[in-house]
């Protein structure tokens, strides 16, 4: 019957203002602040479950840029997910209006989005995390395209029908 419950709190459909702190009571009275509207809040959590480690751990790897830990997978999942510009004025105005001491906590979509922006050009990092990621695949396809083209080039450069029929086209030109 507790479970059930609990279930359904966690994933019922309640709508909170964008913009407005949500308290609610958590574990040992906890005052549990809430920032995030529930269906974004629920995105950072699943996204925050298909990652490796912890929260901390993924915050340390970005900070490092570390590949061996977030692959390329992890990066687009982080950039897809991260926060927008209103979000991040949001969570921002909320850190300065909210004291966080023993009996009020974020809840952890906040904590994380909070860490996250706290890294310096979070954003930047990521794209270009991605596009390192992502480089070699692009790089290999435009390789086979000018592959291609050079290959043709190197065809018409050395085609006797086409010096011919370029030999015809001048002769007409000169006829006329």
């Amino acid at each position: 019957r507790k479970l059930h419950s609990e279930l359904q709190w966690l994933f019922s459909d309640a709508k909170s203002p964008r913009g407005k702190t949500e308290p609610d009571r958590g574990e040992a009275g906890k005052r549990v602040i809430r920032v995030l509207d529930e269906q974004r809040r629920r995105q950072v959590c699943i996204m925050l479950a298909r990652l490796p480690g912890s929260g901390q751990d993924v915050l340390t790897w970005i900070t490092e840029i570390n590949c061996t830990r977030l692959g390329k997978d992890e990066v687009e999942l982080l950039l897809h997910n991260s926060p927008s510009p209103e979000e991040v004025q949001l969570l921002r105005r909320a850190q300065e209006e909210n004291v966080i001491d023993e009996s009020n906590i974020w809840d952890a979509a906040e904590d994380f989005l909070l860490s996250l922006i706290a890294i310096p050009r979070f954003q930047l990092r990521l794209k270009i995390w991605d596009f390192v990621n992502s480089f070699e695949e692009k790089f290999e396809h435009v390789a086979r395209d000018v592959k291609g083209i050079s290959k043709g080039c190197d065809c018409l450069l050395t085609s006797m029908r086409m010096r011919h029929l370029l030999g015809v086209a001048l002769r007409a030109g000169n006829f006329l």
